[in-house]
């Protein structure tokens, strides 16, 4: 984890990208590297979901340094820790607005942020893709390095791209096939996109191959 937050850090220095950009909130959703790890649904006193994500979105990137990420229970209550620092205690109406308990919420939340802390550098859905003219679809993506990956279209008078958190979003402009390139490094992810006319545009196999 300290490799990771070393990388970011170069590149907030080098390029002026801040490092808030891996662990952030929107909404009250909280992103680790492009990976949305969890989402908060109840209020603590003054501070409703959504600022409560902030809040722990600053906790999580002021202690997370090895990524240990540990859960234990608190009375009705349960806790997780990222390296030893309390970051977030799941509570009882938190639980059941997730249809769940509070140490097996804690459970699932501890994971997807440990799973988020051992993101290799690039992951995108390369799964070909056909949509419709004028479709707005988003290529799912995320990585250490995502934040930092150049994205390319073969071409751009099919396809307009742009990066947003949790990928690359395009709008098909024109009817053909052209390519989405995303690249960090020696790392290289290509997507096909087809844009066709809706009565050729079928049913398709929703499933994403993540490489």
């Amino acid at each position: 984890m300290r490799k990771f937050i070393w990388i970011a850090l170069v590149s907030c220095i080098v390029f002026g990208i801040c490092q808030a950009a891996t662990i952030h909130a929107e909404g009250s959703s909280i992103f680790i590297y492009g990976i949305r790890v969890l989402t908060l649904r109840s209020s603590v006193g003054n501070f409703n979901p959504k600022a409560r994500a902030a809040l722990l979105a600053q906790n999580l990137e002021k202690h997370a340094h090895e990524g240990t990420v540990t859960v234990r229970k608190a009375g009705k209550n349960a806790l997780i820790k990222v390296d030893g620092h309390l970051v977030l205690t799941v509570t009882v109406a938190e639980a059941k607005l997730n249809k769940s308990a509070p140490i097996s919420l804690a459970a699932t939340w501890a994971s997807n942020i440990r799973r988020a802390f051992q993101t290799p550098p690039l992951k995108v859905a390369t799964e070909p893709v056909r949509v419709p003219l004028g479709a707005n679809r988003v290529i799912l993506a995320s990585g250490t390095q995502f934040a930092h990956a150049d994205i390319q279209v073969t071409d751009p008078s099919i396809l307009k791209v742009g990066r947003v958190s949790h990928g690359v979003a395009y709008k098909a402009i024109g009817y053909g096939k052209t390519e989405v390139i995303v690249s960090v490094g020696n790392i290289v992810k290509t997507v096909s996109v087809s844009v066709l006319p809706i009565a050729a545009n079928l049913p398709q196999n929703l499933v994403a191959v993540v490489s």
